[in-house]
């Protein structure tokens, strides 16, 4: 692991990756603090994920994109990376899209959008604000 402050890129898409595994990696990260692209696409992360991406966006400030689409968020998930979002001034791409945030996870997205100077570009897909009936 010495050489891990050399990477830019780690691509984790579509490895079944829980938000206990993504606990280990972001303490890994936090230690090196030297990453600059992480890819979690399509990994069952959960709403508990949410929590592990906030330290990871606390705890990782050379990291410039996210991106997090179909990982099962939810709004309590969305809200978690909100908050992380409201921290890190680094970020400069977040794709979070098909996590069905609902009405909450989109206002607490939005607003954290508003405080965030770094993020240029955000794309949500299909995110599903509206609550069911």
């Amino acid at each position: 692991m010495e050489k891990l402050h050399l990477i830019d890129t780690v691509d984790l898409r579509q490895n079944q990756i829980e938000y206990i595994g993504l606990d280990t990696l972001t303490a890994v990260l936090a230690q090196k603090r030297a990453l600059g692209s992480l890819l979690l696409d399509f990994n069952p992360l959960g709403p508990e994920g949410g929590r592990s991406l906030f330290s990871l966006l606390e705890s990782t400030p050379s990291l410039r994109e996210l991106s997090i689409d179909t990982c099962q968020l939810g709004f309590r998930g969305a809200v978690e990376v909100a908050k992380g979002l409201e921290r890190n001034k680094t970020l400069v791409s977040l794709s979070m899209g098909w996590n069905q945030i609902g009405v909450e996870g989109g206002k607490a997205i939005g607003g954290a959008v508003k405080k965030n100077l770094s993020l240029k570009k955000l794309k949500l897909g299909t995110i599903t604000l509206a609550s069911r009936i």
